[in-house]
């Protein structure tokens, strides 16, 4: 999947948003914002938070968000680093599931908000850490 930064406002995409799920993301956006001290910007359909470009060994690049989020049918998908199971190895978040790169919980009061904190932290410092990424903004 190829993604871009958009010019499209994170408010309209709130506004397609059912309060409920709105205010969950507002969470969300509120916490990403504090840990990676970026704001939040649309990346096609999903809430970015800083800029990155990779560029793996295999010779392929891109360009990404540092941190994500995007709210799905079932779930609110938040977007780390590339090994998400590295990440929750031994924390006590709650309710998830998670892909290599991704974190799907199917609402807030299902995780510990402070944990998931420690866990966006550690996923700031992994991303930034490997040499193939270099950040833009």
């Amino acid at each position: 999947m190829k993604l871009e930064k958009t010019n499209h406002s994170v408010q309209a995409y709130l506004g397609t948003l059912n309060e409920s799920q709105q205010s969950e993301l507002i969470v969300l956006i509120n916490l990403m914002e504090k840990v990676s001290q970026k704001p939040a910007q649309m990346w096609g359909d999903i809430i970015g938070f800083g800029h990155l470009h990779y560029r793996y060994p295999t010779g392929r690049q891109g360009e990404m968000p540092l941190l994500g989020l995007a709210r799905r049918k079932k779930t609110i998908t938040l977007y780390l680093s590339y090994d998400v199971a590295a990440l929750l190895n031994g924390v006590v978040l709650g309710q998830y599931r998670h892909g290599k790169g991704c974190l799907y919980i199917a609402k807030l009061s299902d995780i510990n908000l402070e944990v998931l904190e420690k866990v966006l932290h550690q996923s700031v410092r992994t991303t930034l850490a490997y040499d193939f990424i270099k950040v833009i903004e």
